[in-house]
């Protein structure tokens, strides 16, 4: 697809204990740099629910979209192409906010979806099922672009590896009953921990949040 995407969707990857952006997204970022060429880039990440929001000096919360849009800026890119979605706290809302926010809105169609390689399994089947519901028309085209692990020691990958794929697992059955924009709604609004009133969230905790939080 390369320079005829509409746009470029680089996933978040979490905040240093600093608000600044961990090794790995900024390769998911500097790969977007590369790809660049005047379509629009969506930078996503509001913040998780596994570790405490980050604070500026003023006290006020920084959202990841912001530090990803802001690089992105200052390496040239135009400040009217880049579009922030902070609404998600994870990888599933991350794929469902792009597309009500901004791919839908303005009948973008074909997307470059940028993260890291030991994200890409289970971004690139939830981006395919909730791109894909309700049939689109035109249809949406996705391409999937995997970055390098950076910043990541063998042992916390090996972690956040298996957390993956147990995710990943857990949702496929979800996945093949859901099939609807409608239901899927239901489904994020009533049954998902991160938003969901009536459902408490889930914290990972240990070695884990390291790729959540890293420095």
């Amino acid at each position: 697809m390369g320079s005829k995407a509409d746009a470029i969707v680089v996933l978040g990857g979490g905040l240093t204990s600093d608000g600044g952006l961990p090794k790995w997204t900024v390769a998911r970022l500097e790969e977007a740099l590369k790809l660049y060429t005047g379509q629009y880039v969506v930078v996503l990440g509001g913040m998780s629910v596994h570790v405490p929001a980050v604070l500026d000096a003023d006290k006020f919360p920084v959202f990841e979209a912001f530090v990803e849009a802001d690089y992105l800026t200052r390496r040239g890119v135009d400040p009217l192409r880049v579009l922030k979605q902070w609404a998600s706290f994870d990888t599933i809302g991350e794929a469902f906010f792009t597309r009500v926010m901004h791919t839908d809105p303005l009948n973008i169609r074909r997307l470059i979806v940028i993260t890291s390689e030991f994200h890409m399994p289970r971004t690139r089947e939830l981006f395919t099922w909730i791109f894909g519901l309700d049939g689109p028309r035109p249809p949406y085209e996705l391409e999937f672009v995997a970055t390098p692990n950076e910043g990541m020691d063998a042992d916390i990958l090996a972690i956040r590896l298996a957390k993956e794929d147990k995710a990943l697992e857990e949702m496929r059955p979800i996945m093949k009953s859901v099939r609807s924009m409608e239901e899927f709604h239901r489904y994020l609004f009533s049954r998902h921990g991160a938003y969901a009133v009536a459902k408490k969230v889930s914290r990972e905790s240990g070695d884990i949040l390291k790729t959540y939080r890293s420095g």
